[in-house]
């Protein structure tokens, strides 16, 4: 595929887009790597990409595939919804039952017994994500299976689990499972650590209507986007859900077009890219797309 590139009024964040016409064609080894995301993110039933993960959902089944070049290698897991990039060449996987595992090899250990919205930090080593609020221990908990005397680490303990429990935002070592709070808020979703600080950013609803928040372990959240906002009207930013990529001082992210007729759609469900700043909330629509990525102090995207 090909590119065309959107001047933006916010300065030095550009949009390249993998559409049919070529405007400022690039070449050399960005253009390559260009065309190699376009040709991945054009796969159909594709709903997540991460560079090195990706999860195509059809039919009613998800499959995770690792990244070749413009080749998809599928993981080994069964039950998968979805699928992130983690160090070392390791898979983590949320599972339709709300499983998170880890995959190295042939070897798949299960690290919490319910999450959801995951996302995967820079350094590969640390999950983010929404877990259940633990009776017990806030550490994973070894434990042995009678039959096969299989050893997976658990975190939250052994309790049973029940939606009464509530949830909770945590930090996971992927190595030791070992969880740190980050908030303990019901409706806190969609987290995503800013590289070069411990800060998180994350989709709340303090006053009753979607937002940006960012918080620091231990602090209080803040509010960035949709400040004063108590409907969805003209000034309402939308919020993020799973694709989401931090480029210089701001979240970029897709909000997916969902009522549209499918019915002679090629590729993913169209949408639009917005930028957030994570600093001062200032919001900027920057354009059609799916998929954003960080690129050459830019944002690429597929259309």
């Amino acid at each position: 595929m090909r590119r065309v590139l959107v001047p933006l009024l916010v300065p030095a964040l550009a949009l390249v887009a993998c559409e049919p016409t070529s405007i400022g064609r690039r070449s050399g080894p960005a253009a390559a790597e260009l065309d190699a995301y376009c040709e991945l993110t054009s796969t159909p039933g594709l709903v997540r990409f991460d560079g090195e993960v990706a999860t195509i959902c059809e039919a009613g089944s998800c499959m995770v595939a690792r990244v070749r070049g413009t080749s998809l290698v599928p993981v080994a897991v069964s039950d998968a919804r979805m699928g992130y990039a983690a160090s070392r060449g390791r898979t983590v996987i949320l599972h339709e039952d709300a499983r998170l595992t880890i995959v190295e090899g042939t070897s798949e250990i299960e690290l919490a017994r319910w999450a959801a919205d995951v996302s995967i930090e820079d350094d590969g080593d640390h999950a983010l994500f929404v877990a259940l609020r633990a009776p017990d221990t806030a550490h994973g908990e070894d434990t042995e299976d009678p039959e096969t005397g299989e050893v997976t680490t658990v975190a939250g303990g052994s309790a049973e689990v029940t939606p009464e429990m509530g949830t909770r935002l945590v930090r996971m070592d992927l190595d030791t499972a070992e969880l740190e709070e980050l908030v303990d808020d019901p409706l806190a979703g969609t987290p995503i650590a800013l590289p070069g600080t411990d800060d998180v950013l994350f989709v709340g609803a303090p006053d009753g209507v979607a937002a940006i928040l960012r918080v620091s372990p231990g602090g209080v959240p803040r509010q960035l986007t949709n400040v004063g906002i108590t409907d969805l009207g003209q000034e309402f930013v939308p919020v993020p859900l799973h694709e989401l990529a931090i480029v210089g001082s701001r979240l970029v992210y897709s909000v997916i077009e969902r009522e549209i007729d499918t019915s002679e759609l090629e590729g993913p469900l169209p949408g639009a890219i917005w930028a957030v700043d994570v600093s001062t909330g200032e919001a900027e629509l920057l354009g059609e797309g799916r998929f954003p990525e960080a690129s050459d102090g830019g944002v690429i995207a597929t259309v």
